[in-house]
């Protein structure tokens, strides 16, 4: 049986493999996937695990989405772009193997926005994060025409970084850490989209009951938002964080919700095609966590 592995650390809480296995066992692929938590320091032996074992290839997650670039023996022009890559597939040929890295995640956002059927024009939009969730998120953002972005992070210098690899994308600064609360709550009350890309709210994570938004926040923004906000946690587990709860009680009645589920599920399927060389059985996968139809 052939493997594919999730790579990252903390995996525990992974969802992954539920909807992963359930399409592998629906086409019957003879193929299993699994966990694979490794520490920074073991990346090297890894990757050498994954050119000599029984591997198809693997996901990329926390925190190694950008450090995995530098072991790929060739990554897609799209991968590069974005700048981190969350899909590797190992290719083989005769005794040898390549590793190639692609970005499913950036395909994970838009895929998504499009479904829910929120109305896109030229909108404004709160990026919260500057992590590799958050390079995707600003690439998805930049794709689907947003006509200004204001990024809130602690890391300023990444959320630079993003700035300087796209110069004709208007783009605002904020440091999360010094932001006052009036100023944050007016950007958010006149944005169409906010996408929250921190692993702030992960229950596995460092601080799992808590929102990069502070409440007053969420409440002065949103309630004084006038139109349609679209409002995506891109965290799945738990799968109502404290951000995604706190948008749900202060936002009206044309707010629309993504949660990290749907994220989850349509950059898997998009992983899952560039494995098997088969199209996903999304149906199939969603009915596994739960998800309706769409």
């Amino acid at each position: 049986m052939k493997s594919i592995w999730l790579l990252g650390n903390p995996i525990t809480h992974s969802l992954s493999p539920i909807f992963q296995n359930a399409g592998l066992q629906y086409l019957n692929i003879d193929a299993e996937y699994s966990v694979r938590e490794a520490n920074t320091d073991e990346l090297t032996k890894v990757m050498n695990e994954m050119r000599s074992g029984d591997v198809l290839g693997a996901n990329i997650t926390i925190p190694y989405k950008t450090a995995i670039m530098e072991h790929m023996d060739e990554i897609d022009p799209f991968a590069i772009n974005v700048g981190a890559v969350n899909t590797v597939l190992v290719q083989r040929k005769g005794s040898g193997s390549r590793l190639v890295g692609y970005n499913t995640d950036v395909r994970g956002i838009i895929d998504p926005i499009i479904n829910s059927g929120f109305e896109l024009s030229k909108p404004r939009a709160v990026l919260i994060g500057t992590g590799g969730a958050a390079l995707s998120a600003f690439q998805a953002l930049v794709s689907l025409d947003v006509r200004h972005i204001d990024i809130v992070a602690r890391n300023v210098v990444a959320a630079a970084a993003f700035v300087n690899r796209f110069p004709l994308v208007d783009v605002a600064i904020h440091d999360l850490a010094h932001i006052e609360p009036d100023p944050f709550a007016s950007l958010i009350a006149r944005a169409d989209l906010m996408v929250q890309a921190t692993p702030v709210g992960m229950q596995s994570g460092l601080a799992p009951n808590r929102s990069p938004v502070p409440e007053d926040v969420m409440r002065q923004g949103l309630t004084k938002s006038l139109g349609p906000t679209l409002i995506f946690e891109l965290v799945y587990a738990p799968r109502e964080t404290v951000f995604l709860r706190l948008a749900r009680e202060y936002g009206n009645n044309k707010t629309v919700y993504i949660e990290g589920l749907e994220m989850l599920l349509q950059q898997g399927a998009e992983s899952f095609k560039i494995w098997t060389k088969h199209a996903a059985p999304i149906q199939i996968m969603r009915a596994s966590l739960g998800l309706a139809d769409v």
